[in-house]
């Protein structure tokens, strides 16, 4: 077996939307920051917009969604520094998470 990877795309809008291609399906992510909570959600439903995970909290260097059943999503979502020693931005300044972070699934083949 092998280990792949794909980036997912993040921006610093405190809203978006998008679809994504994971394990050759197409999904739609949605991600919202919350002022109020000073952090990021992320939703994930199918293509025809059928929720697969709602307002999972993004968290750096864990593996979200772990030990769910999400059916053919089997890999696991991380939210990674670009740049180890600013880990600490995910603290300071989180509204700009496209700049420090990057969203990554990583999956078996």
């Amino acid at each position: 077996m092998a280990t792949n990877y794909e980036v997912l795309y993040l921006y610093s809008d405190p809203y978006y939307k998008y679809s994504f291609s994971l394990n050759k399906v197409a999904y739609n992510f949605t991600f919202r920051y919350s002022t109020r909570e000073t952090c990021w959600y992320m939703d994930i439903k199918t293509n025809d917009d059928i929720p697969i995970i709602v307002s999972v909290k993004l968290v750096p260097n864990y593996p979200m969604l772990d030990g769910l059943d999400l059916g053919d999503l089997d890999g696991k979502f991380y939210l990674l520094p670009l740049v180890e020693d600013n880990i600490y931005k995910f603290d300071t300044d989180p509204e700009n998470i496209s700049e420090y972070f990057q969203l990554v699934y990583i999956y078996e083949t």
